[in-house]
Parts: C-alpha cells; sequence; structure tokens
C-alpha cells in the first residue's frame, strides 16, 4: 500500500522532526502558509499543515523556502 503524503510527513516529523518535514515539502514542491498552532509558516497539503495536521492556517500567499 502507497504512503499518503500525509503519511509519509507523520513518519518523518515522528523519526526525525520539523525539518525533514519540511525537505520533504521542498521535493514535492508544496506551499508554505502560516499555521496559527504551529506559530509559523509550514508546509501545507491539502488546505492543512503538514507538521501538525491542523486545518487552522492563513493562506496569505504561496511561499516556499529552500
Amino acid at each position: 500500500m502507497a504512503k499518503t503524503i500525509y503519511d509519509k510527513a507523520i513518519e518523518l516529523y515522528d523519526s526525525i522532526g520539523v525539518s525533514a518535514v519540511c525537505d520533504y515539502a521542498n521535493e514535492l514542491g508544496l506551499p508554505y502558509h502560516h499555521c496559527k498552532p504551529c506559530e509559523a509558516q509550514m508546509p501545507t497539503f491539502d488546505k492543512a499543515c503538514l507538521v501538525c495536521g491542523t486545518d487552522n492556517i492563513i493562506i496569505l500567499n504561496n511561499l516556499k523556502t529552500k
């Protein structure tokens, strides 16, 4: 069974941390938005934060970091 983007992000977060999730998101070219619970710009997919899973994000613009 293929892992979803969320499954892979959870696995990376649990084993390595936030930086691994961000690296993965950058590889996929995913956008970053302000996540209220994380209080930072975080990678998002399908209008949800890939780090904490919330849909409580503020979409101001499509930011990407490298």
